[in-house]
């Protein structure tokens, strides 16, 4: 009788793959939020967004940051809230080589809760501000919004590494790299 553990196999890269290809699936992005908004407002708001913004180095450094806590924070509540997970199982953290900020679960979550966890930061402090700025013209919305979105151009990539992976399985986040080893189901 084999009682071997099931093979787990690696759906990942090193962090500073991960910042590479979220460059190129981020810059493309970031154009497209820009052109839309233009193509629906005019420059002329977000022009004014920037004459505001740019004097303004520490408060932009300070939503910057806080928006990036809360892009990490999305991660781990996710996961605890619908991974019923205790916030003892996260782990945050900067992986300083390359800057990159993470949150990281410390128990194996089903892959569709990895997913959503996965997915969370980029629709609420991404997407959902940047298509209220699209919706209202607001234009500090939609460069919150397209700022973040373009953030969460990492977690997009790990959600594309994920997308043959079947409901049943069960992950592992990786510790060191964007991503996860994957336990196949039965």
């Amino acid at each position: 009788m084999n009682s071997a553990p099931p093979a787990r196999t690696e759906y990942a890269v090193s962090m500073l793959a991960a910042n590479l290809y979220g460059l190129a699936i981020g810059l493309p992005l970031l154009a497209a939020c820009g052109w839309a908004y233009t193509a629906r407002w005019g420059f002329s708001p977000l022009a004014r967004a920037l004459e505001w913004s740019f004097p303004r180095p520490l408060i932009l450094l300070g939503l910057f940051l806080g928006g990036i806590l809360a892009h990490e924070w999305l991660h781990g509540l996710s996961w605890v809230l619908f991974g019923r997970l205790r916030l003892s199982d996260l782990h945050f953290g900067v992986e300083w080589k390359t800057l990159t900020p993470y949150a990281h679960v410390k128990t194996p979550l089903d892959v569709n809760i990895y997913r959503l966890g996965t997915m969370m930061p980029g629709l609420v402090v991404g997407l959902l501000p940047y298509l209220y700025g699209l919706w209202s013209g607001e234009a500090g919305w939609m460069l919150w919004g397209a700022v973040f979105t373009f953030a969460a151009s990492g977690d997009f990539l790990v959600l594309w590494l994920l997308r043959q992976v079947p409901p049943a399985s069960q992950v592992e986040d990786h510790p060191t790299k964007a991503g996860c080893w994957v336990i196949p189901s039965g």
